[in-house]
């Protein structure tokens, strides 16, 4: 569709970009995109070399020795450098996971009152009546949230 072809010309100016900067991943979606949106030839060629480029850059290593992202994109903070770490005390694990959690009888009788409910069953999730207020869905709702999400965890 030729209404298509100036979003398509943008989509690919962006792949160039991403390819000049050897963002593979990011290069190849929107090149994607721009041949799906209005098919040339130019983005043609683009996606065969982003895809030749990507597949030589994941099999080789670069100096670093941490290969670059091929599918996704890594958060910058995913290599550790800006996570706030907690110092291991006698010996024990700092932060989440290290200790062993005790739970209450009341975080126990949520969980699988919220694990017997389909997923769709949200009134009964939230033990609230069909017909009742916004304000007291929005009450059960803040009431269960933490005591699940602090259970559903570690729950096996």
């Amino acid at each position: 569709m030729e209404g298509n072809k100036d979003e398509a010309i943008r989509c690919l100016g962006i792949a160039r970009k991403h390819s000049d900067s050897e963002n593979w991943s990011a290069a190849r979606k929107f090149c994607q995109k721009s041949i799906a949106l209005f098919a040339t030839p130019e983005a043609e060629k683009l996606l065969a070399s982003i895809v030749t480029a990507e597949t030589n850059s994941s099999t080789s290593a670069p100096a670093g020795g941490e290969p670059k992202a091929s599918g996704t994109e890594t958060h910058p903070s995913a290599a550790g450098a800006k996570q706030r770490h907690v110092p291991a005390t006698n010996g024990t694990a700092g932060g989440m996971g290290g200790e062993k959690r005790e739970y209450t009888v009341e975080q126990h009788a949520v969980v699988k009152r919220v694990r017997a409910c389909k997923v769709s069953e949200y009134y009964e999730i939230l033990a609230v009546k069909r017909d009742c207020e916004d304000s007291d869905i929005k009450k059960a709702y803040r009431k269960v949230r933490p005591l699940f999400l602090s259970f559903a965890q570690n729950y096996s």
